[in-house]
């Protein structure tokens, strides 16, 4: 596929990180503007899975992402899409030396926070098929002299779900103490961050990475999520400045977003148990210099995993010699939810209470087409069920009645069993509120 390109990689001088035995790529940038860039369309070598739900695509010379995932039955972009590929003044490098592509898609960043390395280098990639899935593995290097990562990206026939198995290897006789983390720059069906998204952190407490907000705590401070100080954090129309934070609790093990402008959502789903790392970071909407990574002043939201809780060092994860390190999670888009309040699996769920006319909006998304029964129960009462076949195309969503005599101590539970009864998905909204 062709994207327009700005001639930085002939600026690209190589450097040497003796800690972690990474080759890596500074940028001379005096030299660099100095030239006057201008990009030029550049082709990239693209590879396409798809079935019946999604479409994705694999950029393997772009830092092996994930760059593509397009949810079919709406047609929509998951994704951020930027314009152009720019070199920002952003990542792990001192002053004038340092660059980060903000290209969009899905990155792998290694060894070190802030994106990494190589984000922006070409990664090795190779094609798995099997009965109803096809797997695409990137890798980075096959070194022997320091720890290196590959990534199997998994979709499967009649699922709307991609899965994402990260590996990371010590094929050294040393231990090795490194950080790694994914990267979802995400707009969720608009081509820039709208002021109706809803970021969905499911704890009480987060720790600040990096702000400008002189209004909220500062680095290494926690703050309650999602109100504080009488803003509710959860909504990007609350956000005035850049805002990176830490979720300080994973043990749900799903985190997501939610647009409430296109009707388009997504959950991560993974074990927290390995991958407990939840970051978001977001630019408000008072950021302005988006001329560092895009010329169409677009702005996006990053949802980062991985097996580190936070990007500080004394977090970093730590590998045996020999030892590797793995595990899978799921990227699940969903529309016309109105919300997300739940995710494992197999769905996603939405509980939402309107104040205004007592009612309960319900809204069901499965990854594969399922029938079963939607109960909506109140302190442990059913008070509204209703058969359903759901899919991924067809959505369940309902709006219940409250009675009256509800009160703020009564719990609201959604949940969906399948055909046998088992338990799908079940969410409480406790306090109801």
């Amino acid at each position: 596929m062709d994207i327009p390109t700005y001639p930085y990689a002939n600026y690209l001088r190589e450097g040497f990180d003796g800690q972690h035995g990474f080759t890596f790529w500074r940028l001379e940038r005096a030299a660099y503007e100095a030239a006057h860039p201008t990009p030029t369309s550049r082709s990239y070598r693209a590879l396409v899975l798809e079935n019946e739900y999604l479409r994705l695509v694999i950029l393997p010379e772009i830092g092996g992402r994930v760059y593509r995932c397009v949810f079919k039955p709406t047609r929509q972009e998951i994704f951020y899409q930027n314009a152009v590929l720019k070199p920002s003044r952003w990542g792990p490098l001192p002053g004038d030396q340092n660059w980060w592509l903000a290209a969009g898609g899905m990155e792998w960043a290694l060894p070190v926070h802030e994106h990494g390395y190589e984000f922006g280098i070409p990664w090795e990639a190779t094609v798995q098929r099997e009965d109803g899935a096809v797997t695409v593995i990137v890798r980075d290097s096959q070194a022997q002299d320091r720890v290196r990562a590959e990534i199997a990206i998994t979709l499967r026939a009649g699922q709307a779900a991609f899965t994402v198995r990260p590996r990371l290897i010590n094929p050294t006789g040393q231990v090795q103490t490194v950080q790694f983390w994914l990267n979802a720059m995400l707009t969720l069906g608009s081509s820039s961050i709208t002021g109706d998204t809803e970021f969905v952190l499911p704890t009480t407490q987060v720790v600040v990475h990096s702000t400008s907000d002189a209004a909220l705590p500062g680095e290494h401070q926690t703050m309650t999520w999602p109100i504080y100080a009488g803003r509710d954090m959860s909504w990007y129309d609350n956000w005035h400045a850049p805002l990176g934070v830490f979720s300080l609790d994973t043990e749900q093990g799903f985190v997501g977003a939610y647009n409430h402008t296109t009707d388009l959502g997504v959950a991560r789903v993974f074990p927290p148990e390995i991958a407990r790392g939840a970051k978001l970071f977001a630019f408000g909407s008072e950021f302005r210099d988006t001329a560092q990574y895009t010329d169409d002043g677009s702005k996006y939201f990053e949802l980062w995993g991985g097996p580190c809780a936070t990007f500080w060092p004394e977090d970093a994860t730590t590998l045996a010699p020999g030892a590797s390190l793995e595990w899978t999670e799921h990227w699940q888009p969903f529309a016309g939810l109105g919300g997300l309040d739940y995710a494992n699996t197999a769905a996603a769920l939405s509980l939402r209470r309107d104040p205004g006319d007592g009612t309960a909006h319900l809204g069901v998304a499965t990854i594969t087409q399922r029938s079963g029964t939607v109960t909506l129960l109140l302190d442990d009462q059913v008070l509204f069920a209703s058969a359903a076949t759901i899919a991924p195309d067809t959505p369940f969503r309902v709006d219940v009645p409250l009675p009256a005599s509800i009160t703020p101590h009564s719990k609201l539970t959604l949940r969906c069993v399948d055909a046998a009864g088992d338990i799908v998905a079940e969410f409480t909204q406790e306090p109801y509120q």
